[in-house]
C-alpha cells in the first residue's frame, strides 16, 4: 500500500529539474538584443520621412544632439515608447489632433507607433542620425 502512495505522489510532485529547465527556457531571451538584421523597406523609408521632417524645419542640430544624447537610454526610451503606445490607444482622438498640431499631418499615428517600435533596435538611432545629416547636407 504504501508503495503505490509514495508512487502516486512522486507522480503528482513536479520534477525540480523540469521546473528549472521550464523557467531556465522562459527566461533564456528576456534581456536579449534584437539581432542585427538589416531594416526593412518601409522602416528604412519612415526614418527617411523622419529626417526630411526633421531637415525641413531646420532641426538638425537639436536632432543630432538629442539622438547623440539617447545612444546610452536607447533601450529606456524604447520602454518608454512601449509604455506610450497603449496610452496613445486610449486616447486616440486627442493624440491624433495633437499629431496634426505638431507634425502637421505628416506622420499617422501608425507611424508613430512603428518609430516607437523601431527603436528597439540599438543601429536605429544610428540610422537616423545618418538619414539626418544626409538630408542637412542635400
Amino acid at each position: 500500500m504504501s508503495g503505490t502512495c509514495g508512487a502516486s505522489s512522486r507522480a503528482e510532485r513536479p520534477d525540480r529539474r523540469g521546473i528549472l529547465a521550464r523557467a531556465r527556457d522562459a527566461f533564456a531571451h528576456a534581456f536579449a538584443m534584437p539581432g542585427k538584421e538589416p531594416l526593412a523597406g518601409p522602416d528604412e523609408a519612415l526614418l527617411d520621412k523622419v529626417a526630411r521632417a526633421v531637415a525641413r524645419r531646420r532641426m538638425q542640430p537639436a536632432a543630432l544632439f538629442l539622438l547623440e544624447q539617447a545612444k546610452p537610454f536607447h533601450g529606456l526610451l524604447f520602454q518608454a515608447g512601449v509604455f506610450a503606445t497603449p496610452l496613445l490607444d486610449l486616447a486616440e482622438p486627442l493624440a491624433t489632433r495633437i499629431l496634426k498640431l505638431v507634425a502637421r499631418d505628416e506622420f499617422t499615428l501608425e507611424e508613430v507607433r512603428r518609430l516607437a517600435l523601431l527603436f528597439e533596435r540599438p543601429d536605429t538611432v544610428e540610422a537616423l542620425a545618418r538619414r539626418i545629416e544626409a538630408a542637412a547636407d542635400a
